[in-house]
């Protein structure tokens, strides 16, 4: 139990943890004594729940079908007295729609307002904060469960989590996956593969990640489509005069395609004056 959680209505309540940090462990005190003074308990008309989900050969849906639909049920049943309790809503599907549709279930939350639930929510994306899929700026609570670090694996790379059980403020950036493995004794090898490859993808280091027989040609050939992609990701599209342009197609071909340049608005006029 959390007794000196407050939650303030229309104020969702998000968690970000660590892998095995035992969230599920509060929840069957729901409804039981409260380990304090005094307790002020509002009235609710209902809890609704995205909680686990259990298969079965009875039901023809997959189980992301079904955390849909449980989902869908209540943001279309849910009133401002309801309680949401909302487990790592968007797994089971491919990542980037999962955060998509993740983050589209908070941001409709708060569109609601004074009407928004009483919410609660665990997840494991924390590219949607970082990349600022959803803003820091929300009238969101963050929490996350407390752990600490140390160096108990194999090796000095290894770091092991202990789950300290505490409720505290902020967000993290880690689930510390890599020290759930080791603790469920996952070869080391296929750790220290899995954390680079995690991280070079987060930094999209692309090349690094193939195959070392690629011969040069075909490196250089990558390098060349990387650096394009980069130089188009680069553009702001919404800047005044790129969109407007009736020679753009020119500015992406001399400035991206070919040589790269200045990707710039200034760069976009003289491309048009010329």
């Amino acid at each position: 139990m959390l007794p000196s959680l407050f939650l303030e209505p229309s104020t969702p309540s998000l968690q970000v943890r660590p892998q095995q940090s035992k969230r599920k462990d509060n929840e069957p005190h729901l409804g039981l004594f409260v380990p304090a003074e005094e307790a002020h308990i509002g009235i609710h008309d209902a809890i609704f729940t995205r909680v686990s989900t259990t298969k079965s050969a009875s039901h023809s849906s997959s189980a992301f079908m079904i955390d849909l639909q449980r989902v869908s049920f209540m943001l279309r049943n849910c009133t401002m007295r309801s309680i949401l309790l909302i487990d790592k809503f968007g797994k089971g599907t491919d990542p980037t729609d999962g955060e998509v549709l993740f983050c589209g279930v908070i941001q409709h939350l708060i569109s609601r307002g004074s009407s928004c639930p009483i919410t609660l929510v665990s997840t494991h994306f924390h590219e949607v904060f970082t990349k600022g899929f959803l803003s820091l700026d929300l009238p969101i609570d963050y929490t996350h469960m407390s752990i600490f670090l140390n160096n108990g694996g194999e090796s000095e790379d290894d770091v092991l989590p202990t789950y300290l059980y505490k409720l505290a403020p902020d967000l993290v950036s880690s689930s510390h996956a890599m020290g759930c493995a080791a603790q469920a004794g996952v070869p080391r090898h296929i750790r220290m593969k899995a954390e680079r490859v995690s991280r070079l993808l987060s930094q999209y280091k692309i090349l690094e990640l193939l195959d070392i027989r690629l011969d040069e040609e075909e490196r250089e050939e990558l390098r060349r489509m990387e650096g394009i992609v980069r130089r188009f990701l680069a553009v702001d599209f919404e800047q005044d005069g790129v969109m407007e342009s009736r020679d753009w197609m020119t500015f992406l071909r001399e400035n991206i395609l070919e040589k790269g340049g200045d990707i710039s608005v200034n760069a976009l006029s003289s491309s048009n004056d010329s």
